[in-house]
């Protein structure tokens, strides 16, 4: 979901000014560490309650 998200930011470059881009991208970039950070405790606590389960 997150790759087609920035996949589709990526796909129509637009000309906009470069320190717009790069700050557009520092966003993009925290926002994708965020979501990872976010998926890492999810994943890890799916893995522990299905291994323990069975």
């Amino acid at each position: 979901m997150i790759q087609a998200y920035i996949h589709q930011a990526t796909a129509q470059p637009r000309p906009v000014q470069p320190e717009k881009s790069r700050r557009r991208a520092i966003r993009q970039g925290a926002a994708a560490a965020a979501a990872a950070a976010a998926a890492v405790p999810m994943c890890l606590y799916l893995l522990s309650s299905s291994s323990s389960s069975s």
